[in-house]
């Protein structure tokens, strides 16, 4: 008899199996800008080749989309002897100089952009190069702002403050200014998160298709830094290698994220979670939110590879009680937390957690909000 397979692991399934192909077409593109690059350190030697991607290929394997992967290029020079100068707001800015070399400047770069872009040939697609100059640096670590998102859990406490000891390396700003570059940090918890094992990256990967497919408007929509900044608090929400033993399960912990931070119209950085980054950025917040709500609550629907492939019909899983609760988040951050989510999952019927100190502070939390909303 042939084992059933769930709509949700085909889909991953399918993914997968095109990612080996999608990884060569991407180091043949990474070779050409390869070359490039040797060509630019021959005619000037203090650009160097960083030749460690192995991020970028695990990366751009969970991707759908092609654009905007970032290419660093180290400037060769004593980084250590620079006189670095904060500005007034220090995680913005830096004004760089040096006795040796003057002051650092990015003006000849793009009027328009402080990153260089290089469209190399992958497949029938175009990869979308971003060169960004980069001054590596080994002493100074950035300066976390985590006071009112979040707590200091297993991910943060055991994880995140050794990955702080890397050094601030240093990017332009603006054109006579640099600022600290959070990305190599960035990376890092990338690659710890891949360590954490589970379905942490695959849940990841499966909202990335279903981002490009169906919740994008043309240019406009969440990118794939959007979602792995939604990863990064998934991961430190829900610590319990329990909680993401479970594919569909585990594709719901970030979604019930998303959901709260649309329906707020507030993504927290991971690492300054008083910066929005939803902010600034052209995106119709509502309509996400509507499309995400309705993956949510018949995601069957949307897991089809071909047209012609049929899925079995659910019942609804949003229920009025969802919204009032999203709607409660909106209103008041201090919601931001475990068990808060914990209630999202329950109502989505993809709790599964035996934990008996979770299950009491999501029940606690439940009575309160019953209280609450009562007195209203």
């Amino acid at each position: 008899m042939a084992v059933k397979i769930s709509p949700w692991h085909h889909y991953r399934h399918v993914i997968k199996s095109q990612s080996s192909q999608r990884i060569q077409h991407f180091q043949r593109a990474e070779n050409v800008l390869f070359t490039i690059l040797e060509r630019v350190s021959a005619m000037d030697s203090r650009f160097r080749v960083d030749y460690c991607r192995d991020h970028e290929a695990i990366e751009f394997s969970l991707r759908t989309s092609v654009d905007g992967l970032t290419m660093d290029v180290p400037l060769w020079l004593n980084a250590e002897a620079l006189l670095v100068q904060e500005s007034l707001d220090n995680q913005q800015g830096s004004h760089v100089a040096s006795n040796s070399k003057g002051d650092l400047c990015a003006v000849d770069l793009n009027k328009d952009s402080l990153q260089i872009l290089l469209l190399v040939q992958c497949g029938v697609k175009m990869v979308h190069f971003n060169i960004v100059p980069v001054v590596k640096r080994q002493e100074g670590t950035i300066k976390l702002e985590r006071k009112h998102k979040g707590k200091v859990g297993g991910f943060l406490q055991d994880k995140l403050q050794t990955a702080l000891t890397l050094g601030a390396d240093l990017v332009p700003a603006t054109h006579y200014q640099w600022r600290y570059s959070s990305h190599q940090l960035l990376r890092k918890l990338f690659d710890i998160v891949d360590t954490l094992g589970g379905h942490r990256l695959d849940s990841l990967s499966i909202l990335d298709r279903v981002n490009n497919e169906y919740w994008l408007e043309g240019d406009r929509g969440l990118s794939f830094y959007h979602l792995k900044i939604i990863l990064f608090w998934a991961t430190e929400l829900f610590p319990s290698s329990e909680d993401w033993d479970d594919l569909e399960a585990s594709v719901y912990r970030l979604l019930v994220i998303l959901l709260c931070c649309l329906a707020s119209k507030n993504l927290p950085d991971f690492l300054y979670p008083d910066r929005n980054l939803f902010q600034g950025v052209d995106l119709d917040l509502s309509s996400l939110y509507s499309k995400v709500e309705e993956f949510a609550n018949k995601p069957e629907q949307f897991l089809k590879i071909h047209i012609t492939h049929l899925v079995a019909k659910r019942s609804q899983r949003v229920e009025n009680g969802i919204k009032t609760l999203l709607q409660l988040s909106a209103n008041d951050g201090s919601y931001w937390d475990t068990p808060f989510f914990d209630i999202l999952l329950n109502k989505f019927s993809v709790y599964h957690i035996q934990d008996k100190d979770r299950i009491s502070a999501m029940q606690n939390l439940m009575l309160k909000i019953k209280d609450t909303t009562n007195q209203h």
